[in-house]
Parts: C-alpha cells; structure tokens; sequence
C-alpha cells in the first residue's frame, strides 16, 4: 500500500511526522494508519518534556509508536479526524473524534494540527462517551493559540458528534480491521520538512 508523511505544523515549524500507510483515497475522505513499530518525531521543550501549544521554543525527538494502532479516516472538509484505536491483532479498543485543522495534501505529505481535544467514543451502542483534554483545550484558547475562524467551525454539541460518527462507523470497522505492514521512512526522506534536522531520521 502506498506510504505518505502525516505532518503537523505549528506556526510554520513542524511540530510532529510520522510514515503512515494510505488505506483509502477518494473525493470526500483519506483514510491513513499509524501502525505499532512506526518511528514518530514529535516537539519536546527545552527540559526534554512533550511541548506544549503555547512553548515558544521546541525541538523534535524520536519516538517508537507503541501499543495501538491507530486509523484515522479525514474528511477534506472537516476540523475532525474519526479515529480508531486497535490492537496489534486488530480488536477495537474505542473510538474517538480527534479535532485539528483542516487537512492540507500535497505529493507525499498529509499536514494538519491537532486541537488539543478528544471526543472519546467507549460504547457506540450504549452512548458511553467522554471528553479528553478539554483542560488543556481551554487553556490553549485562553492563550489565544487558535485563530477565531477555527473555533468557530469546530462542532462541540455531542448529539451532532454522535450522529456524524456513525455515518461513517462502518467503514472505519473495515478499514480498522486490514493487516498492514508496519510503514518505514525508507523512501519517503524527500517528503520530510525541510526544517527537521536530517540526523534524526538518517
């Protein structure tokens, strides 16, 4: 399957990349896995913690995605991510709904930001869901790191998220449960952000 660099970018500097394995493509949705064992590069601040939205200096580390697999299937024109978190075996742990900018594609590259906020999905049929980091969402707006026209157009009211989840829990049951090969960067270097120390990853 196709391979592709999910990027995120935070004032013009990436905050985040990873190779991610293309499940599907088509006019009003991508569909992309990030697979247990992939490598992922990610912002720390200056005492070597995950930075946060509003750090004014960062620098990217190496990481080993573990434990779950994570699906995503994007809509072009939302500010949400639906996403399915797997086991290595492909059993579904939980749903969730992840809000971040809308998708930018180019060649090569998928780029967004996350939000900072989760709408958590444990139990489709019993309306069991929670909010994650809605803490940490707030304090980012309070810090003015989104722009009005972004939070204007991203959907809180639960009712609307459960609805629109389930429009498309079929297909992310299918797309979820493929085996896939665990992606490498081999052959991707030329997609990577011109601002990512190449010694990362080389």
């Amino acid at each position: 399957m196709k391979r592709m660099i999910l990027t995120h970018t935070l004032n013009n500097k990436t905050w985040f990349f990873c190779p991610v394995t293309i499940i599907a493509h088509n006019d009003n949705y991508i569909v992309f896995r990030i697979s247990v064992g992939s490598p992922t590069f990610r912002a720390i601040d200056e005492s070597g913690n995950y930075a946060r939205m509003d750090s004014k200096h960062w620098n990217l580390s190496k990481a080993i995605w573990e434990n779950h697999n994570l699906t995503y299937l994007v809509p072009f024109d939302a500010y949400i991510g639906y996403g399915v978190i797997s086991d290595q075996n492909n059993r579904i742990i939980n749903y969730y709904l992840n809000f971040q900018q809308k998708l930018e594609i180019s060649y090569g590259v998928i780029n967004t930001m996350d939000l900072e906020l989760d709408f958590v999905i444990n139990n489709y049929y019993t309306n069991e869901y929670h909010w994650k980091d809605l803490d940490e969402f707030n304090y980012l707006v309070s810090k003015q790191i989104f722009d009005e026209n972004t939070l204007a157009k991203l959907i809180r009211d639960e009712k609307i998220l459960l609805e629109s989840f389930g429009s498309y829990k079929s297909e992310l049951d299918i797309f979820s449960s493929k085996n896939l090969v665990t992606p490498c960067l081999n052959g991707l270097h030329k997609y990577i952000p011109d601002d990512v120390d190449r010694r990362l990853y080389e």
